[in-house]
This record gives C-alpha cells, sequence and structure tokens, in this order.
C-alpha cells in the first residue's frame, strides 16, 4: 500500500508492505531524509524501510517528523502538490495498477 498526495505512484512518500512475518514501513526517498529519528534499512539507493515485527514497540512518534518531510520531498518533486487550489489529500495508492 503506498500513500501520496495525489493519485500518481511518482508523488508517493511512504508505503506499507506486508509479508508473512513482518511488515517494512518504508519510505520511497528515504536515503533523502535528513531528519532520521528511527534507523532505516534498505540497499537500495532511494527506498528505505523500517522493519517491524512487533506492532506494540512500532515507533510511531518518532517517525512522524520523517512523515513530514517525506511529504515536503515528494512536493518538491511535483510543485503541483503545493498549490494553493489544491484540495488534494493523501491518497493510497494501486501500486499493482501501474500506467
Amino acid at each position: 500500500m503506498a500513500y501520496s498526495k495525489s493519485k500518481q505512484l511518482k508523488d508517493t512518500f511512504c508505503h506499507i508492505a506486508a509479508y508473512s512475518g513482518h511488515v517494512n514501513f518504508g519510505f520511497n526517498r528515504g536515503a533523502e531524509l535528513t531528519k532520521e529519528t528511527v534507523k532505516l534499512d534498505g540497499k537500495g539507493k532511494r527506498i528505505k524501510h523500517i522493519f517491524v515485527n512487533d506492532f506494540q514497540c512500532f515507533p510511531k512518534y518518532k517517525i512522524q517528523p520523517m512523515i513530514c518531510e517525506a511529504v515536503e520531498i515528494s512536493e518538491k518533486m511535483n510543485n503541483e502538490l503545493t498549490e494553493k487550489n489544491s484540495t488534494e489529500k493523501c491518497h493510497n495508492v494501486d501500486i499493482g495498477k501501474r500506467k
């Protein structure tokens, strides 16, 4: 499941990937985050994630500044997301329906 301020996959700022024994909470441009209050994993050039296997220990308050920064990065990549007339809220993007 991916989250974006538009319905475009390119504007996605974070995602959740569910596996049988854990979940990855990922940032699509995680390598660019400067407010890294939680250690991110990942070997890729951009995408980084938090490995979660115990939801009681999920750092929901610690990742809030990281989510805000991820949204800011997404907005910088697409100026239309910050226009005054934009009423778009966050959307779930179905990554299975790429154009």
